[in-house]
């Protein structure tokens, strides 16, 4: 499940990098080294707002557990 989880994120990530690439080509930005770098930038933004919502999905998750123990406790 997990590996299947990480599967899809890694074509997710490499989607995202091709289709950055892609525009800035389209819009023809700088040359070849610019538009990876773009992508990199592009890319790094991603996966940092992945890593917050997985976060944010962790704690929803202890939250809803800890409420459920309280109620439990009641």
């Amino acid at each position: 499940s997990q590996v299947r989880y990480m599967k899809r994120e890694e074509e997710r990530v490499s989607e995202a990098n091709t289709l950055i690439l892609e525009l800035s080509r389209r819009l023809r930005v700088g040359s070849c080294q610019c538009r990876e770098d773009i992508a990199h930038r592009g890319l790094t933004r991603l996966l940092r707002h992945g890593k917050q919502l997985e976060d944010t999905k962790e704690e929803a998750g202890q939250q809803s557990t800890s409420e459920s123990a309280k109620l439990n406790i009641s």
